[in-house]
């Protein structure tokens, strides 16, 4: 998906939370190294494209920073997204194309709406419960929207990020810093 002339913004995967990984089966793991291996060709697809100067963003996830219980080959997968963002980073720099990552956390989209009524009805809870107790997790109180994250992609599109490659923002409202 192409957001500007030379700008292409790798979309995000979406995922619900599986069962324990010893318990998961081989399909969840196919699929989302299925995604990850077309992000890298999109990664360098882009790059072919741009040849001298631009600027490639990829959405990764605050899974991808640290281990999630029911999520595990989802977070590899985006630690992966990280990794392929830090060496092309590299080795497009010289080209003038930089390259970054945005790692969003819980984004109000109907995928997480209906992660959280799937909860609820586990719970005996109200979807709204569950995504309030959610929301209360997260220091700055409250789910980020899409607007959130495309404010930080349109920056590191931006002469102002033409200085910073190799970088992979959290965009969480708080609930992972490094």
């Amino acid at each position: 998906m192409s957001i500007a002339h030379d700008i292409p913004l790798e979309a995000s995967l979406g995922h619900l939370p599986g069962p324990p990984m010893q318990n998961s089966g081989n399909r969840p793991l196919h699929r989302i190294s299925d995604a990850r291996r077309r992000q890298g060709i999109s990664v360098r697809s882009a790059a072919r494209r741009m040849q001298t100067g631009g600027r490639i963003v990829n959405i990764s996830s605050i899974s991808g920073r640290s281990g999630r219980p029911d999520q595990a080959p989802y977070a590899a997968a985006k630690a992966g997204v990280i990794s392929l963002t830090r060496s092309a980073a590299l080795a497009l720099a010289p080209l003038g194309i930089t390259v970054n990552a945005v790692c969003p956390g819980v984004v109000d989209t109907p995928l997480t709406r209906r992660i959280h009524a799937d909860r609820a009805r586990v719970l005996g809870i109200t979807p709204d419960a569950s995504l309030a107790a959610m929301a209360a997790r997260i220091p700055l109180g409250r789910l980020e929207t899409t607007e959130d994250v495309a404010g930080v992609v349109a920056f590191l599109c931006s002469p102002a990020a033409s200085y910073m490659t190799g970088q992979a923002l959290n965009v969480c409202g708080g609930m992972e810093m490094d």
